[in-house]
């Protein structure tokens, strides 16, 4: 049996009041009309496959009434960060700054930060969201890329909460800089555009930019939502009885890059019709209409009644909330 979790945040679907795409696909920030939940996702397909399966049980859902909204993270924190390391690397007044690599890795503390590649300098940055919707950049510390002499990749280790992909950069006059990835993609992604940038020398890696598509990083117009629609309960069997279903959120419902407490692997063990009557009996809401599990994610958390504070939690979209399981209270 799975132990009782800890529920420590649920968002109804009418009450969410828009989903914001961070910058260059690393994040998704749930907005509901009381709380807000920043999901590090780390990933451009985990973001995406996050945000479809939310639109989608906008429209199936009945309680529904006002137009929904997916929308990236406002330009403005994009100008200000540009802005802070044109001034570092001295580019006032001539063309901006280019972000060649943009990601979320787990820092000191198990807080996130993020590393940020240029034509010539690496920086480390903190993301403050306490002052939402404007999200400060603060820069910690930045490196010339003609300082670094050499790289190589650790062998992945499990912190407190990450099965993480170790890096150690070594620089010139310091002691070098460790990297903590949270997946091989997010490694592979960085360590490729470094070796662009500073030279071949270690074997290149496939360097994917999956943000270059959203280069305008404009608001995406606001949705009209479908009329609320009648359901009527059904069992658990109907529900799910459509080809592939079970298959599809046992897919979801994937660890291989967290490495959690002795509960949350017995959660993360559920597959096919255990984990939807998990849901069923141990999270949904009791209500007289049907209520469907649409989507499965796991994935580090910030919620933001305390910014600094990262939960590692198992995300729940059905067609009526966004649930955070975790076994820890907040």
């Amino acid at each position: 049996d799975v132990p009782m979790m800890q529920q420590f945040c649920s968002i109804p679907l009418a009450k969410l009041q828009q989903t914001v795409v961070g910058l260059f696909d690393q994040t998704v920030t749930l907005e509901g009309s009381d709380t807000r939940v920043t999901v590090i996702s780390g990933s451009s397909d985990k973001t995406k496959l996050l945000v479809k399966a939310v639109s989608e049980c906008y429209e199936e859902s009945s309680e529904q009434e006002e137009k929904a909204k997916v929308v990236r993270q406002d330009e403005e924190s994009l100008d200000r960060l540009t802005r802070t390391l044109s001034i570092t690397e001295n580019r006032e007044g001539k063309s901006p700054v280019e972000i060649n690599n943009f990601a979320v890795v787990q820092g000191t503390n198990q807080e996130p930060c993020i590393i940020i590649l240029t034509n010539k300098y690496l920086y480390i940055c903190k993301e403050d969201h306490s002052y939402w919707p404007v999200v400060r950049h603060t820069l910690s510390e930045s490196y010339k890329l003609s300082s670094i002499n050499d790289w190589k990749r650790g062998e992945s280790k499990s912190g407190l909460q990450f099965s993480t992909c170790s890096t150690k950069i070594q620089m010139q006059n310091t002691q070098g800089l460790d990297l903590k990835f949270r997946t091989e993609e997010q490694q592979d992604s960085f360590l490729g555009c470094l070796s662009q940038l500073v030279g071949d020398r270690e074997q290149k890696v496939r360097v994917d930019r999956p943000w270059d598509e959203a280069e305008g990083r404009i608001t995406t117009p606001a949705r009209e939502i479908r009329a609320p629609k009648s359901h009527k309960p059904v069992s658990v069997e109907v529900l799910y009885s459509a080809p592939d279903v079970l298959d599809r959120l046992s897919a979801c419902n994937d660890l291989r890059t967290l490495r959690v407490s002795e509960p949350l692997q017995q959660l993360a063990g559920l597959k096919g019709m255990a984990l939807v009557r998990y849901f069923h009996d141990s999270v949904a809401q009791i209500s007289t209409e049907s209520e469907e599990l649409k989507h499965v994610m796991w994935s580090a958390v910030i919620p933001h009644v305390d910014p600094k504070q990262e939960i590692v939690s198992c995300i729940m979209l059905s067609t009526k909330a966004v649930y955070f399981l975790s076994d820890k209270p907040v």
